[in-house]
């Protein structure tokens, strides 16, 4: 698709996802999708019917890899082409799976902007960001690029303390310049030493879904195999006591992370593993 415009929809999805832009080889030819704003939605996971009567009850669908409904704004999975100048913002969205985008099938995700969201009640990470090579393209498909990608004035509640938000690449796939201001995350915490020392499973062929990985060694935000990471005036709030560092910087070159605020001691709040060119500013702790 080319030159959409998605204004002012409700969509409740109880199952499966509620507003997704593909690029897939349906018509036998690479076809961009790009060009395409989604602004002033709302998007669900509700029972069926529960938005209509206002009830608001939250469908027990629990997908297959049994974290929960879908319900979410998303890039992908379908990826041959890619995604090319995409605006989504001022939207609200309740009870369902977080922002989802990435290149899996040798195309282009890049020029991409999330602003002015509303996220409450996510059931997975708020934020995941992936670049694999599962290639469902035409034989000899390049390695997928992810680029540019912006996020900014994002407010999260309630989300799981299991799913922190996610940069994820591939070793010889590297996601580049994605940068994080005014976001801010509160989530329930409780992660354990043994969690902030996990190493996060390769799968370099994997579907866009992260839940193969695992609960991540950060509780705000897990970057590997990255480039030119920018994270400003974030906010990682946890509600329980965390012992995984707000931010992880895992197989990074060159970020910058200024105006953190954690409810960690700012010694403790950003760890850089096999990285280089991390730069950190003013972190400070939530008092």
């Amino acid at each position: 698709c080319r030159d959409v415009k998605v204004t002012n929809c409700l969509v409740n999805a109880p199952k499966d996802d509620a507003i997704v832009l593909k690029s897939s080889m349906a018509l036998q030819e690479f076809r961009m999708c790009e060009d395409v704003s989604v602004i002033g939605c709302k998007t669900s996971g509700y029972l069926l019917g529960t938005v209509v009567d206002g009830t608001y009850q939250p469908s027990p669908y629990m997908s297959v890899d049994n974290v929960g409904v879908l319900g979410r704004i998303k890039l992908g999975t379908d990826s041959a082409a890619g995604f090319r100048n995409i605006l989504v913002s001022d939207c609200i969205c309740e009870n369902t799976r977080g922002l989802q985008m990435g290149a899996i099938d040798g195309g282009v995700l890049e020029d991409v902007t999330f602003s002015d969201i509303i996220l409450r009640n996510p059931v997975n990470h708020p934020i995941f960001v992936r670049l694999s090579a599962r290639n469902r393209a035409p034989r000899g498909a390049e390695m997928s690029r992810v680029r540019r990608v912006r996020f900014s004035n994002i407010n999260v509640s309630g989300a799981r303390g299991a799913f922190a938000s996610g940069v994820v690449g591939i070793p010889g796939g590297i996601i580049e310049d994605v940068s994080f201001s005014d976001i801010h995350v509160r989530s329930s915490g409780g992660g354990t030493r043994e969690e902030a020392a996990r190493e996060i499973p390769e799968r370099i062929n994997s579907s866009l879904e992260p839940n193969f990985m695992g609960t991540f060694p950060a509780h705000g935000l897990y970057v590997r195999h990255a480039r030119n990471i920018t994270v400003k005036d974030t906010t990682f709030e946890v509600e329980q006591a965390d012992a995984r560092p707000a931010v992880v910087m895992d197989e990074v070159q060159g970020a910058v992370i200024d105006g953190l605020r954690s409810s960690l001691p700012p010694r403790a709040a950003v760890r850089a593993v096999r990285s280089r060119d991390i730069q950190t500013g003013d972190i400070s702790r939530l008092s």
